[in-house]
């Protein structure tokens, strides 16, 4: 963070009293706490010295009471009464045992009852420790854990025996820790305080030297502050604001140049932000390339468009947004040869790769001594346009593919009604002019003629009507759940009788196990016999058909396969289609072409499908599959 003039003096000044004051605190804070902390260890010791000699007196009462009291009872030899006096002792604070002995040193009694404690009372250096005594009526020795007390228990000047005291230092230590934590935690308490008042103490004289010094530093760069304020308001596009009171020396100058150049820079703005405008409220993509061919200003439309922001795009080559690396450079080289490049078709690359379809121009900026300075390229979004072209184009090849269809269909119909109807009419003239002359017989022929070209003709209305009502969706569809493979038999059973004079064979492998499935039987029944008659129509004499009827995953399929002429690769698509038939099928034994569309249109209402398939030798096999559920 860069720092004003007044705040470097005021910081200045600061920082020399700040550093007097902290080390004064600090010596005087060091000096306090190290007098404290030995008051703390002084008084520590002498309590812990108060107490040792505390001790040292109950030790010397209680040795001196067992001594009197266990007199009789030893010289009596009387044992009951040396363990009461010795369990009376036992019970005192501290104390870990008392061992009584006679004058041989055998114990007499031990007030442990382990002889751990026995064997530990008797050893030699506590033999030593009680043939010490001499002369002395108690003889006491400090220990780390403990404190051990003898004496000689005498009649008179008669040894009787001798008395061996133990008492632990455990409480005494004790005492002395919580009296060390109460001296610790009131000098801490003490030390707190102080530290507490010698910090007010620095902030007060902080707040002191602190004013002395915004006064002193304010003096010192007041006019400077003025004129850095006023550098920030042109910075900003504020160009009117007061000027200090002119001055004879160097910041009365710095004020008269800062003056010229914000009337200059006035100037020049008022003109960019004209031209921004411009920019911004421009439809089109801007972007003026350098001499390196890097992008160095993009309007808005462009930010929005292309997906980046203005910061991710400046300092890039212009090769990022326009397809094509190769397509960049051959367009900076032809404007150098050629000049300005007018309404070209180009692609934008968006951020996330999406391509846009520009219409594209772009010319030279040229620097002031004559040489390019960049490229200025302009670019309109014509996505639209481009998708009106297309659908236009769809259009026209949908037009184009009605009429073709609507020709075909007109060929079709006109040659289909045509031949019935002529027979028709030809057969009804024969009746006609031999009404008089023809026998029985051969009215009845023209007759069955006639009535041939007339079920024909109703036929292929039907198969019309039926083609329309499916496609839009107004036929009825009865659904039940019957037993498929009775109905296929029955199917075969009609058919085998059609196909005996030829010598055709329909081969089905029965299955009485096949489940019963969700149909429409007269439907599906259709789309089977449709089947079959094309089978049967394109077979020889003598061909075997074969059917095979099976149900996996959930799907029943039928296929029906012929030993006839095929159908070519390319049109086992399209023999699907109205009014379509095979190219080895337009004329001999070929029908109108609706019989498959119809099909297929039933198949789709059961969310099934239906395809051909040629056979490897010779013939073709038809499919359909439909879900059993």
């Amino acid at each position: 963070m860069k720092l004003r003039l007044k705040h470097k003096y005021t910081l200045i000044i600061l920082a020399t009293i700040l550093l007097c004051i902290s080390l004064f605190t600090l010596f005087t804070y060091l000096e306090f706490k190290q007098y404290t902390h030995q008051n703390a260890s002084f008084t520590t010791d002498l309590l812990e010295q108060s107490l040792n000699v505390q001790l040292e007196r109950r030790v010397n009462q209680l040795t001196a009471l067992l001594v009197e009291a266990l007199v009789n009872p030893i010289y009596n030899y009387d044992l009951e009464e040396v363990k009461y006096f010795t369990q009376a002792g036992t019970s005192e604070k501290d104390v870990v045992f008392i061992v009584v002995f006679d004058n041989n040193e055998n114990v007499i009694y031990d007030s442990t009852n382990e002889m751990s404690f026995m064997q530990l009372a008797i050893t030699d250096e506590d033999k030593r420790f009680r043939k010490s005594i001499g002369n002395k009526k108690i003889k006491i020795m400090f220990f780390d854990d403990y404190v051990d007390a003898a004496a000689n228990i005498k009649l008179q000047d008669k040894l009787l025996g001798s008395i061996h005291i133990r008492l632990s230092l455990d409480s005494v230590k004790n005492d002395v820790m919580i009296m060390k934590n109460e001296l610790v935690e009131k000098r801490e308490k003490v030390e707190r305080e102080i530290l507490k008042l010698v910090l007010i103490l620095t902030v007060v004289m902080a707040f002191i030297a602190s004013i002395t010094a915004i006064l002193v530093s304010k003096n010192l760069s007041k006019p400077i502050e003025a004129l850095s304020y006023i550098t920030h308001q042109i910075g900003n596009g504020i160009y009117d604001t007061p000027y200090p009171k002119n001055r004879s020396d160097e910041i009365g100058e710095l004020t008269d140049s800062i003056k010229k150049m914000a009337l200059d820079l006035k100037t020049t703005t008022v003109s960019k932000n004209y031209v921004d405008n411009i920019l911004t409220s421009m439809t089109d993509i801007l972007i003026v390339l350098d001499g390196e061919q890097r992008m160095k200003n993009v309007n808005i439309r462009a930010s929005k468009l292309l997906g980046y922001s203005e910061a991710e795009l400046l300092g890039k080559e212009f090769s990022i947004i326009l397809e094509g690396e190769e397509h960049a450079e051959l367009c900076i080289n032809e404007i150098i040869k050629k000049g300005p490049i007018l309404n070209q078709d180009r692609t934008y690359l968006t951020k996330d790769g999406q391509a846009i379809p520009m219409l594209f121009s772009c010319s030279t900026l040229m620097k002031q001594d004559g040489s390019i300075g960049g490229v200025v390229t302009v670019a309109q979004n014509i996505t639209i346009r481009k998708q009106i072209e297309n659908d236009l184009l769809k259009a026209k090849e949908q037009a184009e593919a009605a009429n073709l269809a609507k020709s075909e269909f007109l060929t079709n119909m006109s040659h289909e009604l045509r031949t019935p109807l002529h027979a028709i009419l030809s057969f009804s003239d024969f009746g006609i002019h031999r009404i008089d002359t023809a026998g029985q017989d051969k009215l009845l022929n023209y007759f069955s003629k006639i009535k041939m070209g007339g079920n024909n003709l109703l036929s292929l209305v039907n198969d019309l009507l039926d083609l329309s009502k499916l496609e839009s969706g107004m036929t009825d569809f009865r659904y039940s759940s019957v037993n498929f493979e009775h109905r296929l038999l029955l199917i075969i059973e009609e058919f085998q009788l059609l196909v005996a004079p030829r010598n055709i064979l329909i081969n089905y492998n029965k299955n009485d196990s096949f489940p019963k499935i969700r149909l429409d039987p007269d439907k599906i029944s259709q789309v089977v016999r449709n089947l079959l008659t094309n089978a049967v129509k394109f077979s020889h004499d003598g061909d075997i058909l074969n059917i095979r009827l099976v149900q996996n995953d959930g799907v029943m399929r039928l296929s029906v396969e012929d030993r006839g002429m095929g159908i070519p690769e390319d049109e086992l698509e399209s023999i699907f289609d109205r009014f379509v038939q095979s190219s080895k099928t337009k004329s001999g034994a070929g029908g109108t072409g609706l019989g498959l569309a119809i099909c297929r249109q039933i198949v789709i209402m059961h969310n099934g499908r239906i395809w051909a398939e040629k056979n490897t030798d010779h013939g073709s096999t038809f499919h359909f599959e439909i879900p059993v559920a």
